[in-house]
């Protein structure tokens, strides 16, 4: 584990807090790894009072958890409650297909068309950029939903996100890389030319694929 010591303004427990949630979303801190008061405090360049008040507000969102005997460590992966969340991303994700049908504009596509060249060109190199290629298919989902114009919607989806990431990263989607990215421009083809439930089937396919990979993955890790 080798956290980079924190140089931005802000509070020292917000700094800590979005420091180590990152860690812990992109897999850098390891599910089931214990976390040292004093380890991080001295990674992070800061003391242990905001690294304390960052790790209460990690375990009520779930990526923390405590236990006697063995102390605070990364909530390990659940797969049980990685198919809960997908079961709602893939209600939020249709409802989000079916408004940005109805609402979008040319801009809303263009700035779609723009993301998903991004992506292909981040397939297209020797090596995949794992966090640009995550990161630029975060947006083109957040983009559709913000074409939805429905902000309660943008939000819980917003959260599913986050709670989505550790799992992408377990999974090995460098192998469907491509795939997803011929999957994305299909999503957006149909939103362009408002065929609604051609958009809805394309992402319910979508999703439907990178569920069944990372369940794979969790179910060969032997997690529960």
């Amino acid at each position: 584990m080798a956290l980079e010591k924190l140089k931005t303004k802000g509070t020292l427990s917000d700094k800590a807090y979005e420091a180590l949630k990152e860690n812990i979303l992109s897999l850098d801190l390891k599910p089931g790894e214990v976390l040292l008061e004093d380890s991080l405090s001295d990674m992070l360049g800061i003391s242990r009072t905001p690294i304390r008040e960052a790790l209460k507000k990690l375990s009520y969102e779930g990526l923390v958890s405590y236990l006697n005997g063995r102390g605070t460590y990364v909530t390990e992966l659940n797969t049980e409650y990685f198919l809960n969340i997908y079961d709602i991303r893939l209600s939020l994700e249709t409802l989000s297909i079916r408004l940005a049908c109805k609402n979008k504009t040319d801009d809303d596509i263009l700035q779609l068309r723009n993301l998903i060249k991004k992506q292909n060109e981040i397939v297209n190199k020797d090596v995949l950029d794992n966090r640009y290629y995550l990161e630029i298919d975060t947006k083109i989902h957040m983009t559709i939903a913000r074409i939805s114009r429905n902000d309660v919607l943008i939000k819980y989806l917003n959260e599913i996100y986050e709670s989505y990431k550790r799992y992408l990263y377990f999974t090995n989607f460098e192998s469907r890389a491509l795939t997803v990215t011929d999957e994305h421009t299909k999503i957006i083809n149909s939103i362009e030319s408002g065929k609604v439930e051609d958009a809805v089937q394309s992402m319910e396919r979508h999703l439907e694929g990178v569920k069944d990979s990372i369940y794979s993955a969790l179910i060969k890790a032997g997690k529960k």
